[in-house]
């Protein structure tokens, strides 16, 4: 279009993109701009408040070694914590700036799709606008995405996404500079695979490099003097092996067309993201499989033998970057899991096939939202939850692909919402079997859903404005639900009183709770609470040893050394042990006079973990005081003090092993 037509256009047609964008910033600030005023929580703690790599800015290297996996993410909170301090709000601003922009990009995903595969009277015009924006706004200020916006570590989630959105915008263009190309796009196809070829390769030798290098580190051969110059020349020797195999590729010959230049650099963009985004969060790692689907859905519109042609030939080369980034987690942790392994596979598979249906009813109707879900686990697939929830997905993907040529559309947004929660819900087992912010993704795709089903009934395509008015209905009355979801969020003990009342059986909840209370010296409160969580959770050690903590603070000795000693006895009956539990009941002996049982019970912490400092520390005060054996007392001062040599304490032991040793 002309500069000359584009200035006839109607004043509102013309304003439309400012004013959609206001209306989407209005959207999210009305549902989600409470929560800016909220605190800390959680995992906030210890990921932002207590993490010492944050302690000064250029501590890159110690946040790489902290965890690589989500080093960007972690960069942003240092930068954030040593420019703003532990003030929430700019945390909370900087997430909120962040579901904007996802707000937006999902505006421009839904405009992309449903001029393609939508329905008819939402292809063009009025009808495409209102709703995509309609679709956007329920992205904007649905309840169930608070937990990705308001809770600050929920940021992995958001930004992770940021970076899908925009590989997908950025394949859309491609795409369509394809589909306008004069010669069928056949340079494009040829230039696509070529650079395919390319950052596989690449991809290929970081991930050899990056396997050996974590080898050789988690072994000790590889230290932090010799890491910098072995990686540097490392990384030059790959930089000279690659240009020369790029210089070869990219000098063969292509079919005649325009300059190559755009599309290689396009392509090399998608890699970015791809990298930038995984060391964000690992849900990126399906981005190659997505980029085929949005291909072979919207673009190929469910045409399965030249959508597989294509990923073969585009495509799979990619799933080099998810494999390349399992192989170095594996080399870094010796596992692709946590270093824990909180449940057996299967069981968390079968687990993770009824928690998608709840994400989905939270999706529906999202009535029941907590911090904290406590969702019991599923033994067998011959359980009716497990059974029924794992047969009702086989059917729903069957009848979304058979059914991909005829609803492209919906077959996009049901499988590739189900790719997103693979790494969350699937056989990989995490801490929590259910979290709120774990489904932020794919309610980009979700959100999409109420356009592409009830935009079929013929009753509401006509007028047009007539479904997107409906939606925008709904999303008033969410965005009213979210505000005072959101306000929960400004105090954490509201947060956890709303979980156990949801769900009186959390365990992890009471612990909680029960913390807080302490921290406020409410000891009363605090005892009830962590006994509530024994209740719920007879195994949860952690909580007598702190329901001991509180007896002490009581002045109550004997109940004090009494729940230690519970809280001792439960790490063992399931097979760990407990150094805070065997240290206390040492403490408490100690205090009691009973000093030779006082030293069996850290010789028995030192068991679980011979690098524990209070354990050193209590065994040194006893060979220095009531055991008289001096000679111990130097070698557990001198061993605390290499462990942790900033600790307040040390400065004391060195003066007492000063005085020892005179």
């Amino acid at each position: 279009m002309s500069e000359t037509s584009a200035d006839r256009r109607p004043w509102l047609e013309r304003l439309w993109p400012a004013l959609s964008t206001l209306v989407l910033a209005g959207a999210v600030g009305a549902a989600h701009g409470g929560g800016v005023r909220g605190t800390f929580q959680y995992d906030d703690k210890v990921e932002i408040l207590i993490n010492p790599n944050f302690q000064g800015f250029g501590h890159w290297a110690e946040i790489w070694t902290y965890n690589p996996f989500r080093f960007l993410l972690l960069c942003t909170f240092s930068v954030q914590y040593n420019t703003t301090g532990d003030d929430p709000v700019p945390f909370h601003l900087v997430n909120l700036a962040i579901h904007l922009l996802n707000t937006l990009l999902v505006a421009s995903l839904a405009r992309r799709l449903l001029a393609r595969v939508g329905p008819a009277p939402y292809r063009e015009g009025w009808g495409l606008r209102l709703a995509a924006l309609a679709s956007a706004a329920l992205f904007a200020a649905h309840p169930l995405l608070v937990e990705g916006v308001t809770y600050i570590s929920g940021r992995s989630s958001s930004l992770a996404t940021t970076f899908y959105l925009l590989a997908f915008v950025v394949l859309d263009g491609l795409l369509r500079r394809e589909a306008a190309s004069a010669d069928g796009g056949a340079r494009f196809r040829a230039v696509a695979e070529r650079v395919s070829r390319l950052l596989t390769l690449a991809i290929a030798v970081v991930a050899v490099g990056g396997v050996v290098a974590a080898q050789l580190w988690r072994t000790g051969v590889l230290t932090g003097n010799r890491a910098i110059p072995l990686g540097l020349g490392a990384a030059l020797l790959a930089a000279g092996a690659l240009s020369g195999v790029a210089r070869r590729q990219l000098s063969a010959p292509l079919p005649v067309g325009p300059p190559t230049g755009p599309l290689t650099s396009r392509w090399a963009l998608l890699a970015v993201l791809f990298v930038a985004g995984a060391m964000v969060k690992e849900i990126v790692v399906t981005l190659p499989v997505g980029l085929w689907l949005w291909d072979l859905c919207v673009h190929r519109r469910g045409r399965w033998r030249e959508g597989l042609r294509r990923g073969l030939g585009i495509y799979l080369p990619l799933i080099a970057g998810p494999v390349g980034l399992a192989l170095f987690r594996y080399a870094y942790y010796g596992t692709l899991r946590d270093t824990v392994l909180v449940r057996p596979y299967l069981v968390n598979l079968w687990t993770e096939a009824v928690v998608i249906w709840r994400y989905l009813g939270l999706a529906l109707w999202p009535a029941d939202l907590s911090l904290f879900h406590h969702h019991p686990e599923s033994a067998t697939l011959l359980s009716w939850p497990a059974g029924a929830a794992v047969a009702a997905w086989i059917v729903l993907v069957a009848v979304m692909i058979a059914g991909l040529r005829r609803w492209p559309a919906l077959g996009f947004v049901a499988l590739w919402s189900l790719l997103a929660l693979l790494p969350s819900s699937s056989i990989i087992p995490l801490k929590e079997t259910m979290a709120e912010h774990r489904v932020y993704l794919p309610m980009a795709a979700w959100c999409l859903l109420p356009l592409l089903l009830l935009g079929r009934i013929p009753r509401l395509q006509s007028p047009v404005w007539v479904l997107p008015l409906l939606i925008a209905v709904a999303v008033g009355a969410l965005a009213v639900r979210t505000a005072r979801y959101t306000r929960l969020w400004q105090t954490e003990e509201e947060l956890w009183v709303r979980a156990v009342t949801l769900n009186p059986d959390a365990a992890p909840a009471w612990y909680m709770l029960g913390d807080i209370a302490r921290s406020e010296h409410r000891l009363g409160d605090a005892a009830t609470r962590y006994q509530n969580c024994l209740e719920a959770d007879p195994s949860y050690h952690d909580a007598a040893n702190n329901l001991g903590l509180v007896r002490v603070e009581m002045g109550d000795l004997p109940g004090a050394h009494s729940e230690f000693l519970r809280a001792a006895d439960i790490a063992e009956a399931i097979g760990t042990c407990s150094v805070s539990a065997r240290n206390n009941v040492a403490h408490v002996l100690a205090l009691n006079r009973s000093y030779l049982e006082a030293e069996q019970s850290y010789l028995r912490a030192l068991e679980c973990d011979d690098e524990s400092f209070v354990t050193h520390v209590g065994l040194g005060e006893l060979y220095d005081g009531p055991l008289e054996d001096r000679s111990r007392a130097l070698f557990h001062y001198r061993r605390a003090i290499r462990l942790n040599p900033g600790h307040a304490t040390s400065q004391r032991l060195l003066a007492t092993i000063e005085e020892l040793s005179w």
